[in-house]
C-alpha cells in the first residue's frame, strides 16, 4: 500500500509540474441523456450523451469529452479536452484556456473566444452503434450484443484459468461492498484525472495508454465478478448448481440487461452504472486483481 501511495504522489507531482491548470478535483460524470448546465463549480466528464452550455452559463472547470457531444455557448473557465465525439463552440462561446482535440469533430464559430492555444490531433473517433441501422430498437440490441459478448468471452477465459482470483474479488464484493465502492470512487476520480493530464503530456503518453488499459481491464473484471455474485443468487433457483463458467455467463447477461433497462432513466441509470463500476473496480483494486484476499484492519490495533 505504501508503494502504491508513493507512486500516486509521484504521478500527481509529475502531472502538476506539466500543467498550471486546475486539476479535476471535483467533477460531474455524464453517461447518457442531454444535460443543460447553467452553472457548475467543477469539471465535466462526458462518456456519452450530450452537454449543453447555453448563453450566460458558467462552468468553472475543465470539460473532457470522450464520446458524445458538447455545445458551448456560455463560458468554460478552463480547458477543453476532446478525445472523441463532437464539440461545437457557438458565437457567444468562451473557453478561457487551451483546446486540446485528439479525435472527433471540433466546430468553432468565428466569433467564439478561445483564451489559449488550439491543439488539433487526427486520432480516429470512438466507434458508436447509436445509428447503425436507423431503427432505435435494433440499434439498442446490436449495441447490447457488442458490449456483452466480449465480456462473456473474457468471463469464460477467467473462469477457466483464474477461478481463484475471481473468487477473491467476488468475496470482496460480497463481504466488503462499502469498502469496494469507496475505493472504486477514489480510483475512478484519481484515475480519470491522471489520464486526462497524462494524455496531453508527451512524456507521459505511454503511461496514460497503460493506465487506461488497466482501468478498462479493472472495469471488465469488476463487472464479471458482480455477474458471478448475481449468478450465484440465480442458480439457487435451479435444481442443480452449474459450474462457475455458466454461473458467470448467466449473471453477466442479467446484470447487463438490468443496466440496459435502467440506463435511459435520468439519474437512476447513471447512478446504477456508476455504482456497479465503483464496486467492481474497488474490489479489483483491493485484491490486486484477485492476487490476494482482502483482510480488513483490526480495529483494536492503533
Amino acid at each position: 500500500m505504501k508503494r502504491m501511495l508513493l507512486l500516486l504522489i509521484v504521478l500527481l507531482t509529475g502531472c502538476a509540474a506539466q500543467t498550471e491548470e486546475n486539476d479535476f478535483n471535483s467533477f460531474w460524470l455524464i453517461l447518457d441523456g442531454t444535460h443543460t448546465v447553467q452553472e457548475f463549480g467543477g469539471s465535466i466528464i462526458v462518456l456519452g450523451g450530450a452537454v449543453v452550455l447555453p448563453e450566460n452559463s458558467q462552468v468553472n472547470g475543465h470539460l473532457l469529452l470522450i464520446t458524445g457531444s458538447a455545445n458551448i455557448d456560455g463560458t468554460l473557465d478552463g480547458s477543453l479536452y476532446a478525445l472523441g465525439g463532437v464539440v461545437a463552440v457557438g458565437e457567444s462561446g468562451i473557453i478561457s484556456s487551451n483546446v486540446n482535440v485528439g479525435g472527433g469533430q471540433f466546430i468553432r464559430h468565428p466569433n467564439a473566444q478561445i483564451g489559449g492555444p488550439i491543439n488539433l490531433g487526427d486520432a480516429p473517433d470512438l466507434p458508436s452503434v447509436a445509428t447503425m441501422t436507423g431503427s432505435s430498437a435494433l440499434d439498442a440490441v446490436i449495441g447490447f450484443a457488442l458490449q456483452t459478448i466480449p465480456l462473456l468471452f473474457f468471463a469464460v477465459i477467467l473462469a477457466r484459468f483464474l477461478p481463484h482470483s475471481l473468487g477473491r474479488i467476488e468475496a470482496m464484493i460480497v463481504h466488503h461492498a462499502s469498502v469496494s465502492g469507496a475505493t472504486g470512487v477514489l480510483v475512478l476520480l484519481v484515475g480519470l484525472s491522471l489520464l486526462v493530464a497524462m494524455a496531453f503530456t508527451v512524456v507521459l503518453i505511454p503511461v496514460a495508454i497503460i493506465s487506461g488499459f488497466l482501468l478498462l481491464l479493472a472495469v471488465g473484471i469488476g463487472w464479471i465478478a458482480l455477474g458471478i455474485v448475481l449468478g450465484r443468487q440465480l442458480v439457487r433457483l435451479l435444481p442443480r448448481s452449474p459450474g462457475l463458467t455458466l454461473t458467470a455467463v448467466m449473471g453477466i447477461v442479467i446484470l447487463r440487461l438490468l443496466l440496459a433497462i435502467l440506463e435511459p432513466i435520468p439519474l437512476i441509470g447513471t447512478v446504477a452504472i456508476g455504482l456497479t463500476m465503483a464496486v467492481g473496480i474497488g474490489a479489483v483494486a483491493m485484491t490486486r486483481f484477485g492476487q490476494r484476499r482482502y483482510t480488513p484492519p483490526d480495529p483494536n490495533v492503533l
